[in-house]
């Protein structure tokens, strides 16, 4: 049996995720999330995945993430897209606490 090859997509994509996750159930930080505009919101996760896809290119090109195949300009923003479609769309399916609820209907009353 072979090992997992990660590929630079892959990592990108399980990064995206785990920021998700860390947004929806960490308890600081989820909270303090919930209270955000979604504009804001989506500003810091978008923004925290180009930081993310430029460290991922960065360090694929020097070498320090090993890749079957060159990553590209081209390559590097299909990622990014993707991982900007995994972040949404895992914060959109996992379930919110009741605490973010009840941040998330507070502010909602108050706009």
């Amino acid at each position: 049996m072979q090992p997992i090859e990660f590929t630079p997509e892959m990592l990108l994509n399980i990064i995206a995720v785990i920021a998700s996750l860390l947004a929806s159930y960490f308890p600081a930080l989820s909270t303090w999330y919930a209270g955000l505009k979604s504009e804001t919101k989506s500003g810091i996760m978008i923004g925290g995945m180009m930081v993310v896809t430029i460290a991922i290119f960065l360090l694929v090109n020097y070498g320090l993430i090993p890749s079957a195949s060159p990553i590209s300009w081209q390559r590097t923003l299909y990622a990014f897209i993707q991982a900007l479609i995994y972040n949404a769309g895992s914060y959109v399916v996992f379930p919110q606490t009741s605490k973010v609820k009840q941040i998330k209907a507070a502010r909602n009353n108050q706009e």
